[in-house]
């Protein structure tokens, strides 16, 4: 008879408004993050799959969520992550090969809910292992209890998990029935069939419990909802650390184009801009319009620093949980050797239409200085190429100025100068540019206006070379902006007829892995048991619409 294993967990219940008691004013609702992985024990060199669900009350809710795999000591790895309209998404990521063998804690959380204190973030402790640790001695806790699974619960009235038969030969199809008792109020359905071991077993006997944080309960509202974009906060701080008011900011980024943002600082220095895809991946630049060497400085903050420590839970690692461990790392190194892997990533169907932030759209001249006799500097350059441009030196440092075209007269205060789309401050390091190491340089001879600043002319050089920024903008703050994960999913080996031609050993731990199954009356599964012999837990969650997590288990057997 297959042992049937159930539970319903009902985790955190959704966070409604309240008016916060210094200000009086009301408080969106918070944000909810329920998340799901395919297992809780890995080995260093495989993917972890996750899917990740944003619940909110309020009709517009947060797109963008950051994911953190930390251990007791340091974040190991970081990402954005972005769901779709409705909150939904799925993707992985990789667990290097040089991870050590221990307890890891992933966090997820929007901006938004960083108004409400560390409490209120997605939390889950898992198991990593090194393949080539034989001695495992980061992870048992002799004074903790023994674990074990419970088998002799009842089947899960709301969700109930059929399966055809007892056991299934390797590589068999097996075919799995889901039969949610109102499935109007499930949603978000998935589904991971994964080799069971004791410490999965814990995991579902006792979840996790919600920390409180003196920061549930804001005074306003410092960071908003990212739907358009990714959020950067910062402040500008005087040599003597107090905050700059009013100050202009600016951000922009490599590229082959003169691209910009800017902000004015508040009275506490402050400042924000928001970055939309064209900015993903890409090496960002935020300075002051205003260059003074050693008068300020810019600290902008780290969305990914966690204040509440991990402390991971131990457990007693029993033989049973050894034999377990030590089969996965065997199981790792031949998959390694086969160069085995089961995850597929999907491109976006259509991709998002990118907001540029230009300087202009046309130049009032381009010149590609590669076209002419070699000139030996930028100077020799702007005198024999350049109509309308001159080099001359102001306030000891050398500038590039332009004609004004309303009056044919040179503007009195220097052009805004780029270098491969990066604003900076003048020409001095630039001078011994040749004719060849320039690509494209362009003019705009006029006052051009963006936004509420003006510029007395712009100048954009486009270099092949690379260029050492820090020695450019020496006090300006660069950091690099994460790509998003893809959305990927897990692509195991399906055998449509039981043959041995397939010569690649399938030692699969992981069956199925569905992130997300849409939620009817009835529900049909299918897939392939692997070669490996073993009891193997149906896990299977989705939530309510007030944010009530329902978990149903099953257990399958594959034996030879």
């Amino acid at each position: 008879m297959i042992r049937i294993i159930s539970i319903l967990l009902f985790l955190s219940a959704f966070l409604t408004g309240y008016s916060a008691s210094k200000s009086g004013y009301q408080v969106s609702p918070v944000e909810t993050i329920h998340m799901a992985t395919d297992r809780d024990v890995y080995v260093a060199g495989e993917n972890l799959f996750f899917r990740l669900n944003i619940l909110s009350a309020d009709a517009s809710k947060s797109n963008i969520c950051y994911v953190v795999l930390r251990n007791s000591a340091k974040t190991i790895l970081n990402y954005y992550f972005k769901v779709d309209k409705a909150g939904e998404g799925y993707s992985s990521f990789y667990l290097p090969d040089t991870l050590k063998t221990g307890y890891y804690e992933i966090v997820a959380f929007t901006n938004y809910m960083r108004n409400f204190g560390e409490s209120c973030y997605f939390r889950k402790q898992i198991m990593v292992v090194n393949r080539f640790d034989e001695w495992l001695t980061e992870l048992s806790n002799s004074e903790a209890p023994a674990l074990s699974c419970n088998e002799n619960q009842e089947q899960n009235p709301l969700l109930k998990i059929s399966v055809e038969k007892e056991s299934y030969s390797p590589r068999e199809n097996i075919q799995l029935q889901l039969s949610p008792e109102q499935e109007a109020s499930i949603k978000n359905l998935s589904v991971a069939v994964k080799s069971l071991n004791p410490y999965s077993c814990s995991l579902i006997s006792n979840p996790a419990t919600t920390l409180k944080n003196e920061e549930d309960n804001p005074d306003e509202i410092k960071f908003k909802k990212e739907i358009d974009g990714v959020y950067i906060y910062g402040r500008l701080l005087s040599a003597d650390s107090l905050a700059v008011e009013n100050a202009c900011m600016f951000v922009s980024t490599i590229d082959s184009f003169p691209n910009l943002q800017y902000c004015f600082t508040s009275k506490s220095g402050s400042f924000e801009f928001l970055l939309n895809n064209f900015y993903a991946g890409r090496k960002i630049f935020i300075s002051t319009r205003d260059h003074n060497p050693g008068k300020y400085s810019i600290a902008v903050d780290d969305k990914f620093s966690l204040k509440t420590p991990f402390i991971p839970q131990k457990i007693q690692v029993s033989g049973l949980m050894r034999k377990y461990i030590f089969n996965s790392q065997n199981i790792v190194k031949i998959q390694k050797s086969y160069y085995l892997r089961y995850v597929k990533n999907i491109a976006p169907a259509k991709p998002d239409v990118l907001k540029v932030p230009y300087v202009y759209r046309n130049a009032s001249l381009s010149v590609y200085p590669a076209n002419y006799l070699v000139l030996n500097n930028l100077n020799d350059i702007s005198e024999n190429l350049l109509t309308g441009f001159r080099i001359r030196a102001k306030d000891g440092v050398k500038c590039g100025f332009v004609v004004n075209n309303a009056d044919w007269n040179y503007f009195k205060t220097p052009a805004a100068t780029f270098l491969n789309g990066v604003y900076i401050y003048n020409l001095d390091q630039l001078m011994n540019l040749n004719s060849g190491d320039i690509k494209k340089l362009e003019l705009v001879n006029s006052e051009h206006i963006k936004g509420n600043i003006s510029f007395p002319g712009v100048v954009s050089i486009v270099t092949h070379k690379e260029t050492d920024y820090s020695r450019l903008l020496p006090d300006a703050y660069v950091a690099s902006l994460n790509n998003f994960l893809e959305t990927s999913f897990y692509n195991p080996p399906r055998y449509k007829v039981l043959t041995r031609d397939d010569q690649s050993p399938d030692f699969r731990q992981l069956l199925y892995w569905n992130p997300s199954v849409p939620v009817e009356k009835t529900i049909q599964l299918e897939f392939y048991a692997s070669d490996l012999a073993d009891d193997y837990l149906v896990e299977v969650k989705g939530y309510t619409p007030s944010g009530k997590v329902i978990s149903s288990y099953a257990i399958i057997k594959v034996r030879k």
